[in-house]
């Protein structure tokens, strides 16, 4: 990809070819880039940029996110470079729009050209026309530069399970920003990522490619849901890469800290960046314990379908009873008084620990770490009764879910 951050300058004209399904792709790939508030106008729209050498890019700004992505078999105008900024959703909407009059595997292959003239964007789609008011591209802000020396590499697809474990104890209260995201640490050749509400915590880790030094960043959960959407899990490497203050820029762009300032991924002609958020993120690696002498192991799936259905009577805010006995045998109850009860019994092994105690969790808190483990055994592991649960699985320790015990009556 080109350096967007040294492409500014205004462009009288852009003539740009590409099938329909490639510009569809590419806009959807760069949605992180569109705030729901642009902060201007121009904001909410799309630049659409061609090079001599016949490439075509589109790429989104509203200076905390951006993202660029190549149109795949785009051809620009020849003899020249092009810029154009029009609406995203408008262009978005009429592209998907005219792709209906057809199964979506023929109109995917269409021919879409896109043609500037003055303050208007002329696209064909397959023979129909439509203008798209043009803003004025000299206006767009500079992009920042989404690439950096920083760069660590992982495998796509299991940074996004990990990353989707981590999302499971994020924090909904944005009066508390820093628990709305996931902090991202790279060290001795490991990605530890760290979440927590304070209720709950996961800590998941994966191997990264040799690395020189440590990173770290405190990326926002919304965003990473935004970026997702443009990843592929099968699309082999992912490069992330850590940028600190830029020179002469050290308002929207930067800051000195602990953490880097902005975070970028690249793969296969898609790169998004970030602001990452700055503050102190709780030191919870801490409160993972080291050896846990009480284990109990059962199958997943099968306590997650205990723990669903005798919630079902249990009031708001009313926690799911687990009593260990000295049969291997879990029971699981809720329901507290008069109005309903429900108790389930699912098996377990134990080969260590007390096999005599009750501990109550959160059932919804209890369910979501669950369907993270989903078709595997785990195991339940306390420092004593009835502490915090350790939740991993049997065969990988990799990820692991930290559950805080709701108090018995």
């Amino acid at each position: 990809m080109s350096d967007l951050s040294l492409s500014k300058a205004p462009v009288a004209t852009l003539h740009a070819t590409a099938t329909l399904g490639a510009w569809v792709a590419a806009l959807k790939s760069v949605s992180a880039g569109i705030g729901s508030r642009a902060p201007l106008p121009i904001l909410s729209g799309v630049r659409i940029t061609t090079s001599v050498g016949g490439y075509v890019e589109v790429a989104t700004f509203d200076y905390e996110n951006a993202a660029v992505a190549t149109v795949a078999g785009g051809i620009g105008g020849v003899g020249s470079n092009g810029l154009a900024v029009v609406g995203y959703k408008q262009l978005l909407d009429i592209l998907v729009g005219a792709g209906k009059r057809a199964t979506k595997r023929i109109s995917d292959g269409w021919n879409v050209s896109m043609a500037l003239d003055g303050n208007k964007l002329a696209v064909d789609v397959n023979g129909a026309a439509f203008t798209l008011f043009a803003f004025d591209a000299e206006n767009y802000p500079q992009l920042p530069s989404l690439t950096s020396q920083d760069v660590v590499t992982v495998d796509a697809g299991l940074f996004i399970r990990r990353m989707d474990s981590a999302m499971v104890a994020v924090s909904t209260d944005d009066t508390l920003p820093i628990l709305t995201s996931i902090r991202i640490e790279v060290e001795h050749g490991t990605m530890t990522l760290l979440s927590t509400d304070r209720y709950r915590l996961v800590m998941a880790e994966l191997p990264v490619g040799a690395t020189v030094g440590s990173y770290s960043a405190l990326l926002k959960a919304k965003t990473w849901k935004a970026w997702k959407k443009a990843l592929n899990a099968k699309g082999g490497t992912l490069h992330m890469m850590f940028h600190d203050v830029e020179p002469g820029n050290q308002g929207s762009y930067g800051r000195i800290g602990a953490t880097h300032a902005r975070l970028s991924v690249l793969q296969a002609g898609v790169e998004l960046g970030a602001l990452t958020v700055d503050g102190d993120y709780p030191k919870i690696k801490s409160l993972f314990p080291d050896s846990t002498p009480i284990v109990f192991e059962m199958d997943a799936d099968q306590l997650a379908a205990c723990v669903a259905s005798v919630a079902v009577v249990a009031a708001r805010n009313t926690p799911v009873k687990f009593t260990y006995n000295g049969i291997d045998s879990l029971r699981v109850s809720a329901g507290d008084g008069e109005d309903a009860q429900a108790e389930a019994f699912l098996p377990y092994s134990s080969s260590i620990g007390n096999r005599g105690f009750a501990v109550a969790f959160n059932p919804s808190y209890l369910v979501d770490t669950l369907k993270d483990f989903k078709g595997q055994r785990i195991q339940f592991q306390h420092t004593a009764a009835p502490k915090p649960a350790t939740v991993v699985g049997v065969d990988s320790s990799s990820v692991q879910h930290l559950i805080m015990p709701v108090r018995l009556p």
